[in-house]
C-alpha cells in the first residue's frame, strides 16, 4: 500500500455546520505577533510573563494541521446531549494523495485497513456524498498542558516553543 503524500490543496466544496469558528492556517508569525501584542495589553500584569507560552501553544496546533495538509480547521462550543454542558469540538479537513487514481470505494478500503493496522481507535464512518465516498475518522488525544504559571493545573507540563 503507498505512503500518504502530502499534495497542493485542491479545489474543494465544504459545508462547515453552524458554530465553527475558522483557525487560520496561513501565515501564523504574522497572526501571532499581532495576538502577542493584544494579549501583552490585554492580560494583567502578573499574567504577562507566560504570553510566550501561551503563543507558543497557540502556534503548536495550527502549524501541525498546515504541516499535515489541513484545508480547514475551526473550533466551536456545542451544549452536551443532555444541554447542562459545554463542550468544544475541533473539525479539520484535510485532503491526501492516496496511490494511483481508483474506486474511491478501494481507497477508503485501504485506509480503514491502514488504520486497523496501526491500531488507530476512535470513531470511524464511510458518508455518500453526491460525488465520492469520504471517510470520517474521530478520535481525542491528549497533549500536556503548557506551561502556563498564571494558569495552574495538575498534570504535566510542556513548554511549546516556535521553530522557523
Amino acid at each position: 500500500m503507498p505512503d500518504d503524500k502530502l499534495r497542493p490543496a485542491p479545489t474543494l466544496g465544504i459545508d462547515i455546520p453552524p458554530g465553527y469558528n475558522e483557525i487560520p492556517l496561513g501565515d501564523l508569525d504574522t497572526l501571532l505577533e499581532s495576538a502577542r501584542v493584544m494579549l501583552a495589553d490585554a492580560v494583567p500584569a502578573a499574567m504577562r510573563d507566560d504570553v510566550p507560552n501561551v503563543l507558543g501553544a497557540l502556534h503548536f496546533m495550527p502549524a501541525s494541521l498546515a504541516a499535515n495538509n489541513a484545508l480547514y480547521c475551526g473550533f466551536g462550543t456545542h451544549l452536551t446531549a443532555d444541554a447542562e454542558r459545554v463542550a468544544v469540538s475541533w473539525l479539520t479537513v484535510s485532503s491526501f494523495e492516496y496511490g494511483e487514481e481508483r474506486n474511491p470505494r478501494l481507497v477508503l478500503g485501504d485506509l480503514v485497513t491502514a488504520k486497523a493496522d496501526r491500531k488507530a481507535q476512535g470513531y470511524l464512518t464511510i458518508v455518500e456524498t453526491p460525488a465520492v465516498p469520504v471517510l470520517y475518522f474521530e478520535w481525542s488525544e491528549k497533549h500536556p498542558v503548557p506551561d502556563i504559571a498564571s494558569y495552574p493545573v495538575p498534570g504535566p507540563r510542556r513548554r511549546y516553543s516556535r521553530s522557523k
